[in-house]
């Protein structure tokens, strides 16, 4: 089997200072946007300090204290990084639950919008 057999063409990681989000299913928003907001899709199986992060900000009308420095990197299909973008003063604006699923056929995923001051990508 081919190294592109089965798998989508990218992928992400985003970290939260030394912490690493795991299962990231998608990224949107990422572009050349001084601030903004970038949203990041993430199964159940979640790092706890990306978690406790998430609903801290979320308490918080505009972060205040709570922001952080994210960086994004997006990998080729061979795994091989293609960008890194850096978001500075960082926080999670908006959290979306998983839907319920009935059939219990669908991975349980939850929408995170984080909203940052500036952008730089490598």
């Amino acid at each position: 089997m081919s190294l592109d057999d089965g798998f989508p063409s990218y992928r992400f990681s985003v970290s939260l200072g030394r912490y690493a989000v795991e299962s990231v299913r998608s990224v949107s928003g990422l572009g050349a946007a001084r601030c903004g907001d970038v949203v990041v899709v993430r199964g159940t199986d979640r790092s706890r300090e990306f978690t406790d992060w998430v609903a801290s900000g979320n308490a918080a009308a505009d972060g205040g204290a709570l922001r952080q420095n994210v960086r994004i990197t997006e990998y080729d299909a061979r795994r091989r990084p293609v960008h890194t973008y850096h978001l500075s003063n960082a926080w999670a604006r908006q959290w979306d639950a998983p839907a319920p699923d009935a059939d219990g056929t669908d991975t349980a995923e939850e929408t995170v919008t984080i909203r940052y001051e500036d952008m730089t990508v490598e």
